[in-house]
């Protein structure tokens, strides 16, 4: 399926970004969120359940996943150096559409993230708050 573009100018947001927003993160601060958030983060419960064999697996995903990512985020950054990675890659490669369903299939779990954060708090410390409670 082909998209339909019309003719290449600049979208809004690779004029207005640079303008509004500064850089304050660097490529290692946004490394180490990442690989904080994809190895610990997000498999931190099934370490739980797997025990110290889980780390054999991190470092499968290390190699399969992260340092592949990393090469493609890379060369389209590289190719594309406007604000907005995802969306502005899938928009010149996509057409329109698809670039704002990346961008919001990207975005949608953050709030709902920050509201299950909020929620995990509220309960432990409930559960902590019942701890001390029957040790007293």
């Amino acid at each position: 399926m082909e998209a339909t573009r019309g003719p290449e100018r600049p979208m809004a947001s690779e004029e207005i970004a640079p303008v509004l927003v500064a850089r304050t993160l660097g490529a290692f601060d946004l490394v180490v969120i990442f690989v904080g958030i994809v190895l610990f983060i997000v498999n931190s419960a099934s370490l739980q359940f797997a025990g110290p064999s889980l780390f054999v697996y991190w470092g499968i995903a290390f190699v399969t996943f992260l340092v592949t990512g990393a090469f493609v985020t890379a060369q389209l950054g590289r190719m594309f150096p406007e604000e907005g990675s995802i969306y502005v890659w899938t928009h010149k490669a996509l057409g329109p559409f698809w670039g704002f369903f990346a961008g919001f299939v990207a975005w949608w779990p953050g709030p709902i993230v920050m509201l299950l954060a909020g929620i995990l708090v509220a309960t432990f410390a409930q559960q902590v708050a019942s701890f001390l409670d029957s040790s007293i």
